[in-house]
């Protein structure tokens, strides 16, 4: 498991109440939404990603389902926590993947990215630049970011460096308020 992957992990665990429901945003091949089920037991999980098989295909207590960050095929209020572990910069329209993200997080729930963003070394504009053309993503800016966060609705937003990641990587979190908060 990537260094980032275990900071997701790690941020999941500490979830109280421990949550019930998770959705993985652009989880690939499902290698990474199989570990969290594994060391997630109880946990209802569902893998999205916009080039899988066309068909949804269940495996144990993990389900799959070809589907875009931007049309999230869920009901709202869905899912306790909902994870994008090195999918945010290949997004293709990060505004409307953090609403969709927040229109199917429950109230109190959680959204935890990891990914890399222009901070650090990578705010270079050539080491930046040269990142991107090599990964194939656009990075987020930190600030940009939080704007895209708070205009979604998310509160509580936070940012940290994801440790033996090169400083490339950051642990990004943020909650969807609960009513009356």
């Amino acid at each position: 498991m990537r260094p980032v992957q275990l900071a997701i992990l790690n941020t999941i665990m500490w979830i109280s109440p421990p949550p019930s429901t998770l959705l993985d945003i652009g989880c690939g091949d499902g290698a990474f939404i199989r570990v969290l089920a594994q060391r997630l037991p109880g946990v209802s999980v569902t893998g999205i990603d916009p080039v899988m098989h066309e068909r949804v295909e269940q495996v144990g207590r993990i389900r799959f389902a070809r589907a875009s960050v931007e049309q999230l095929p869920f009901t709202p209020d869905t899912f306790d926590v909902c994870v994008a572990s090195l999918s945010l910069h290949h997004w293709n329209d990060v505004v409307a993947g953090l609403s969709e993200a927040y229109r199917v997080l429950r109230p109190g729930g959680y959204l935890v990215i990891g990914d890399p963003l222009l901070k650090g070394w990578l705010s270079n504009r050539f080491l930046g630049w040269l990142a991107q053309k090599t990964d194939g993503g656009a990075f987020a800016d930190p600030v940009e970011l939080i704007a895209k966060l708070e205009r979604a609705g998310f509160a509580e937003i936070r940012i940290d460096m994801v440790e033996k990641s090169m400083q490339s990587l950051f642990l990004v979190t943020a909650r969807k308020q609960s009513p009356g908060q």
